[in-house]
Order: structure tokens, then C-alpha cells, then sequence
């Protein structure tokens, strides 16, 4: 995951993205539906294109 490559915690994503720690981790689990945008900011947040955050 690319969020654990940087040493970054949900929270610190959370809030270099805008998003919801809660909805981070329900992404990260498979368990929440995610908007583009939502897909978008997180990829921006973690400076990857938005593709890896797919595979």
C-alpha cells in the first residue's frame, strides 16, 4: 500500500487529503465505495498517479 511505504497513518492521510480517516480505512479494507474525487485526493496526497492506488 503506498500509504505504509511512506510511514504515513490514516490520520495523517486523512488529513493531507480532505477524507475521513473512517472512510480511508474502509477503502483500505474493501469494505466503503469510493468517489473520484475521493480516489483523486488521495492520490495527490500520496503523490502517486491515481492508477496505483487501483492495483
Amino acid at each position: 500500500m503506498c500509504r505504509r511505504k511512506l510511514n504515513m497513518t490514516q490520520n495523517e492521510l486523512a488529513e493531507a487529503s480532505g477524507i475521513s480517516r473512517t472512510q480511508i480505512s474502509g477503502m483500505e479494507r474493501g469494505k466503503t465505495n469510493f468517489r473520484m474525487e475521493a480516489l483523486l485526493a488521495i492520490a495527490e496526497a500520496l503523490q502517486v498517479e491515481y492508477q496505483e492506488l487501483l492495483k
